[in-house]
């Protein structure tokens, strides 16, 4: 009987540990000083980012930097997608100004529980 028992409890902890993983990507995008001055030339005056269709942040494009920042740097938009069980998934980004001119439009890859730091190096054309 002692067996059933302990049997049973060793079953009960293997179905609650091997649920489904839940899995987090982050991606922010950083730039250096020559981007931050095309955006003035262009009178962009604010940057708003989007993940799969929906507004996830927006920025001043007057923050530039001279390297890479770290990830979860407080003056970057952070975008996160849930992942559920995948260990990576493609999703839409997309960069505007403040009148929705795109700065940038492609898909994008989330890794699980990774955060990627993404130079932005050009703009797409006015």
């Amino acid at each position: 009987m002692k067996r059933i028992h302990l049997l049973l409890i060793v079953v009960s902890i293997t179905l609650l540990f091997s649920c489904d993983k839940n899995y987090t990507g982050k991606i922010m995008f950083w730039f250096r000083e020559p981007i931050a001055q095309q955006m003035a030339s262009r009178n962009i005056l604010e940057i708003n980012y989007y993940l799969d269709g929906k507004l996830v942040g927006t920025q001043n494009p007057g923050v530039f930097f001279s390297s890479a920042p770290q990830c979860g740097t407080t003056d970057l938009v952070t975008m996160t997608k849930e992942l559920g069980n995948n260990i990576s998934l493609s999703c839409n980004v997309k960069i505007t100004d403040q009148d929705g001119g795109v700065l940038l439009s492609q898909r994008i890859n989330f890794a699980a529980d990774e955060c990627y730091i993404l130079e932005l190096q050009t703009l797409l054309p006015e």
